[in-house]
């Protein structure tokens, strides 16, 4: 009778810790969100001149609290490699405490007139208060200091301004020039396929299409000398920029990366487009 008394208050209890469970509020999984309107002040066409104020309008929120939003402002001088440079790039990054459900603010941080000159990235990065985090969300922008090499770009001569048409299996022929008092250490082209949405690889290894680099200790023919570089002298077979075929009825897009870089770690960077049918 005593044990019988037992496996009756037993499966009491295991009844009781089932609807306990039941009656528990579900797991939060729902991430956390950086609203698109997220975006800088004091930066005109892309462009911020070191020695000013940055300033970084947020909006994030969350399904039931949010907890905090990291950022982080540092370089993209070559593709996030980060290597070692002469000058000192500006960095900056901080921890906003949130709560509630929906943040909008601001939030400035001054940038040293002796940073140095280049792309910069800005990375947002949310949390909610069960540790979901949100997507990365990031902003760029261009750094002048006023001693950053300079890209002439002369042929195609809408290079940057729109996209350029060509045809499948054509050439791009750049013309014009890079130029730097302080002497220009490389100059690097890439061209990468875009998808809808974000750029993809064109090569089943993950590279770009076209990805070159040179340095007058490499490539002299391509230089005047150590402060100008030709970009019309690029006509050897190997470093031609040489696009696909596309099939018939179909087109494809491409970005193209130009940055050069001086002696003094100072980058420039010029963009454009392709559209190739």
């Amino acid at each position: 009778m005593k044990n019988f008394r037992i496996i009756i208050l037993l499966g009491l209890f295991a009844l009781a810790s089932c609807n306990k469970d039941e009656d528990a509020a579900p797991q939060d999984t729902t991430r956390p969100v950086i609203n698109s309107s997220t975006h800088l002040h004091g930066v005109i066409g892309g462009k911020i001149n070191a020695g000013n104020k940055l300033e970084i309008h947020y909006k994030v929120s969350d399904n039931l609290g949010l907890k905090e939003l990291k950022i982080d402002v540092h370089n993209n001088f070559d593709g996030h490699s980060h290597g070692r440079l002469a000058g000192t790039p500006y960095e900056w990054d901080t921890i906003i405490r949130l709560s509630g459900t929906l943040r909008e603010d601001e939030i400035e941080t001054w940038i040293p007139s002796t940073a140095l000159a280049g792309p910069y990235h800005v990375g947002l990065f949310v949390t909610d208060a069960a540790g979901n985090q949100g997507n990365s969300f990031y902003l760029d922008f261009n750094l002048s200091n006023g001693s950053e090499p300079v890209i002439n770009i002369t042929a195609p001569a809408n290079f940057g301004l729109g996209e350029i048409d060509m045809k499948p299996l054509d050439t791009l022929r750049l013309a014009g020039t890079a130029t730097d008092p302080d002497q220009i250490e490389k100059v690097k082209i890439e061209v990468e396929e875009e998808g809808e949405h974000m750029r993809i690889s064109s090569a089943t290894d993950g590279e770009p299409l076209y990805k070159r680099e040179f340095k007058i200790s490499t490539h002299p023919s391509l230089f005047t000398d150590a402060n100008t570089f030709q970009f019309a002298n690029i006509i050897n077979p190997g470093d031609l920029i040489k696009l696909p075929s596309v099939a018939p009825g179909t087109s494809k897009h491409f970005h193209v990366k130009i940055i050069v870089s001086d002696k003094l770690g100072n980058v420039r960077m010029r963009e454009g487009e392709l559209h190739v049918e």
